[in-house]
This record gives structure tokens, C-alpha cells and sequence, in this order.
């Protein structure tokens, strides 16, 4: 008796080590991704092989689309390599597919013919062969204005966003490794205004960091997200704020876009394999500035300037307008 009785710690701490475990590896698998396949007229693909490989134990999964073109792939979070394969198509490649803890992914994969004669069929043009759920994609509002390359501006502004205090950086869904990587490259951002922002010590430039308010968007469609980021320090009486956009490295992150808006558009037309992005500063409750941002030489950079105004006067009397004017402002 006295001997089971001295053992039973042991044995406590063993089922605990046990139970711990399990939990463990239950949140490690709370992920899933869902692909459905379609041929460039919108038809879905059955019998599409999918194959899906963990980039770092070069584990591969099989798995074909049912008749709806759907297969779903219950997973670890991490780093992933997806294709799609279908008999008479192109194959479809994503080589860094990143899935988040506790995401539900979902991937609209579209593949072009193998053969086919020039402009009647193929991959699909003016875009990558697939969409992500995290690119937003809405009703395109034109309003003409040039821009610095000649071309002219579409601001599709009833698909503009604005990040709120429940994206903080401290609350997203992300590995530990992950958050902690983001909120140093966002310190690295803050640390030049420390001064002018009383910011005394390195543990409230991390607070600062961890307060940004963030959104993991794809904006190159190559399955790994960038980082849209707020900054809560240093922003003007409007609620313009500093503006960031962060891309993932071997290293870490990096600064591709830096900026100051109160709301952001991702638009529906893209600049060397990414989006471009519209930031907009508030001036009044009717009026501010837009910046539009194209990708070229590895960065975001500020291709147009304009103002927006929803007041106008007729006869005399201000009214508001259905669509917003825009003007260029250089």
C-alpha cells in the first residue's frame, strides 16, 4: 500500500506530462486548407490531383478533387509547397504557402490549357492563375486621373479598410516565432521617433509594437502573406497614422511600403506581381488626400498624388456626391 501510495506522484505527473501532450498536439492541428479547381472558363476540375509537401520535413500529402472540384486538407500550421495537377492543364505551383494556427484556408486554384491556340484559351491574363480569400476583390468605381506613368487612376473606394484595436498585433492568430519576428521589424520602424514620442525604454517600444494593428493579406499571390500594419503612436488629430507594409524574409521581415493613412485600398490592378495599394489620409469628414503605390525594384513606391472630396456646390448650395471627386494634387 505504502509503496503504490509513493508512487502515485509519479504516476500523476506522468499522465499530466500526457494529457499536456495531447493538448499540444491538438492545437498544432487545428488548421485546414480547401482547394477547389477550375478551368479558365470557370468549370470545375474533378479527379485534380493535389499535392501538398511541409517544406520542413519534405512530408507529402496526396489528395483529388471530388466531382465540385474540392478537396480539403486537414493540417499542422506551417510552411507548405502546393500543386495542382490536372491530365490536359497546365499545373498550378504555390512554393511557399504559409498556414496560420486555427486558420481555415480556403484557395480557388484556376488552370490554363496546355494547348491551345494563341488568345483563345490558357492562363488567365492580367492576374496570377489563382485567387486567395485574403485578396478582396469588389466592385471597381473609376475615376480617371493620371498618374506619373501616363496611365490613369481607378480608386475602387467602396473596397477601402481600416484596421481596428481587436487586429492588434498582441490578439493575431500567429506563432509565437512569428509575432515576435513582426513586432521587432515594426520596433525597428518606431525606434527613429522614440524621442519625439516619449517612448523611454525598449520594453514600451515593444508595447508600441504589439499595440500596431495588423492584417496578413497576400498581396502577391504566392501563398505568403504580407504584413499591413498601423502603427497607434504618432498619429496626427485626423487619426492619420504611420503605415507600414512588412514582407517575409529567410531573415525575418522587411519594409516594402512606409506611408501614413487613416484607411487603405487594396486595388484591383497590379504592378509587377503585386497588388497596388491606395492610402488615404483624412482631412475633414468630406474630404483628404489619396497616395497610390506601385511595386517596382523590390519596394513600394509613391506613383500619384490626389485629393477626394464627397461635398460639392451646386446653385449656390453644398450637396454630397454619389461618387467622389478626385482631383490630381501634383
Amino acid at each position: 500500500m505504502i509503496s503504490q501510495l509513493g508512487r502515485s506522484p509519479h504516476l500523476l505527473a506522468v499522465a499530466l506530462a500526457v494529457s499536456l501532450f495531447a493538448g499540444s498536439q491538438e492545437v498544432k492541428k487545428s488548421a485546414s486548407l480547401t482547394i477547389k479547381v477550375r478551368d479558365v472558363s470557370g468549370a470545375v476540375l474533378s479527379n485534380a490531383e493535389v499535392h501538398l509537401v511541409e517544406r520542413s520535413s519534405n512530408a507529402e500529402k496526396i489528395q483529388i478533387t471530388d466531382a465540385t472540384g474540392i478537396t480539403m486538407f486537414k493540417m499542422n500550421p506551417g510552411d507548405y509547397r502546393l500543386t495542382v495537377i490536372s491530365s490536359g492543364f497546365k499545373s498550378m505551383l504555390m512554393p511557399d504557402l504559409e498556414v496560420q494556427p486555427g486558420e481555415n484556408r480556403k484557395i480557388d486554384a484556376t488552370l490554363g490549357a496546355q494547348e491551345c491556340p494563341p488568345g483563345k484559351c490558357g492562363d488567365l491574363e492580367g492576374g496570377p492563375p489563382f485567387e486567395l480569400e485574403s485578396a478582396k476583390l469588389g466592385s471597381l468605381e473609376i475615376k480617371d486621373a493620371p498618374t506619373s506613368t501616363g496611365t490613369l487612376f481607378h480608386w475602387n473606394w467602396r473596397d477601402w479598410q481600416e484596421l481596428n484595436a481587436e487586429q492588434s498585433l498582441r490578439k493575431a492568430k500567429l506563432m509565437e516565432q512569428r509575432r515576435e519576428a513582426i513586432a521587432n521589424a515594426i520596433a525597428d520602424e518606431i525606434r527613429p521617433m522614440m524621442a519625439d514620442l516619449e517612448i523611454q525604454s525598449e520594453t514600451e517600444l515593444q508595447k508600441a509594437a504589439l499595440d500596431t494593428r495588423v492584417k496578413m493579406i497576400d498581396l502577391n499571390g504566392n501563398g505568403v502573406s504580407e504584413v499591413v500594419a498601423q502603427g497607434m503612436v504618432g498619429c496626427g488629430a485626423t487619426g492619420n497614422c504611420p503605415f507600414w507594409i512588412l514582407r517575409k524574409t529567410k531573415h525575418g521581415y522587411e519594409l516594402i511600403l512606409e506611408g501614413e493613412a487613416q484607411t487603405f485600398t487594396i486595388q484591383n490592378s497590379s504592378s509587377n506581381g503585386f497588388r497596388d495599394i491606395v492610402l488615404s489620409r483624412h482631412g475633414s469628414a468630406s474630404s483628404g488626400d489619396l497616395t497610390l503605390y506601385q511595386f517596382r525594384e523590390d519596394v513600394y513606391r509613391d506613383v500619384g498624388c490626389y485629393y477626394y472630396e464627397w461635398n460639392a456646390l451646386e446653385g449656390g448650395k453644398a450637396g454630397e456626391l454619389k461618387e467622389p471627386r478626385i482631383t490630381p494634387c501634383r
